[in-house]
């Protein structure tokens, strides 16, 4: 990881902020999500429904927001999302939805780093 701050927010939330080389900032929020003991909770939905194999306990929630030098403001190196097979909207990439633990964070982190400097 190059160079970047983190700043807690809570026990569960954190933002992570760096630049890339096209200037862009790029700013990570990291929300540690846990099931709940509601039956249409979302991930006994995403199981039900057959996206996932199990129920996740615990998951990773990120929201990725990028502002590039002009000041606007874009969604962009998200690995948790990716365009529906029609291309009309985004969709979840639930290859991405992870277990909250130290080690899937970091590879979150690092997908998002990898795909700002690509």
């Amino acid at each position: 990881m190059r160079k970047f701050t983190m700043k807690r927010m809570s026990d569960t939330r954190e933002i992570l902020t760096f630049k890339n080389e096209k200037e862009e900032t790029v700013q990570v929020e990291i929300v540690r999500c846990e099931d709940c003991s509601l039956k249409n909770s979302l991930p006994k939905l995403w199981k039900k429904n057959g996206f996932i194999d199990r129920v996740l306990e615990t998951y990773w929630h990120i929201d990725v927001s990028v502002i590039d030098e002009d000041g606007n403001c874009w969604i962009k190196y998200n690995p948790q999302i990716k365009p529906s097979d029609d291309g009309k909207r985004y969709v979840i990439n639930f290859s991405w939805m992870l277990e909250a633990t130290k080690e899937n964070k970091k590879k979150l982190i690092a997908e998002v780093e990898r795909l700002a400097f690509a």
